[in-house]
């Protein structure tokens, strides 16, 4: 008999633990935190796209720092220029010219094919798409490998980022912002790229026959 009301007690036991176990939340229903998806969120942080301004405003906001109230451009279409001949960028819908507002007058005054780059501050070529701009990139990558760019020694910085093409001229006198050139170009690297990118850029100074394709990282100031 008293192991008949052992074994009782001790079902009546497992029947109070089960009860209480099946009314404790589920822990599997808990957000998950695992690393893969830390790493998710990094990369989504990362992508321009989804986390910063529209790139146009960025660097409008470059010229706006470097320029201020002299602030000037000029807008037209691909082929009209000698700079886009040169280089081989084509496909482009529209191409914009940002200079300071003391070179108006003549920049205005000339044809767009005899137009010398120097004159301006940076070219900025848009296209319909990112695989586009790729595209014309690759084709500039292609001629340049080949020595057949013509651009005056001055030379320049040229990148990609979505469908824009950036050339950021450069010269053989000061930078428009005082400083070296290199200094120069990390600034307008930073007013477009997130930090910690690395960015793949054709870079040519003063004096060089071509360009050199160089792969930069994004650093704070």
């Amino acid at each position: 008999m008293k192991n008949l009301i052992g074994t009782f007690q001790l079902l009546l036991v497992c029947a109070l633990l089960l009860a209480f176990n099946a009314c404790r939340p589920d822990e599997a229903k808990s957000p998950p935190t695992s690393e893969g998806n830390s790493t998710l969120n990094i990369a989504q942080k990362q992508n321009p796209d989804e986390t910063e301004p529209k790139l146009m405003t960025k660097f409008e906001a470059f010229i706006a720092d470097v320029l201020g109230e002299n602030k000037a451009e000029l807008s037209f279409h691909p082929g009209k220029d000698s700079l886009s001949n040169r280089l081989g960028f084509e496909g482009a819908t529209t191409i914009k010219a940002y200079f300071h507002q003391s070179r108006e007058k003549y920049i205005r005054g000339i044809a767009a094919e005899k137009l010398n780059h120097e004159n301006f501050i940076l070219f900025v070529w848009i296209y319909p798409n990112e695989n586009k701009a790729k595209t014309a990139l690759e084709a500039f990558r292609t001629k340049n490998k080949q020595s057949d760019i013509q651009i005056a020694k001055a030379g320049g910085l040229i990148s990609q980022a979505s469908g824009y093409i950036f050339f950021l001229v450069e010269t053989c006198r000061n930078t428009p912002v005082g400083g070296t050139w290199e200094a120069y170009e990390d600034l307008f690297l930073r007013s477009i790229y997130l930090e910690g990118t690395e960015v793949a850029v054709f870079d040519a100074d003063c004096g060089d026959e071509g360009f050199r394709q160089e792969v930069r990282m994004v650093i704070s100031h």
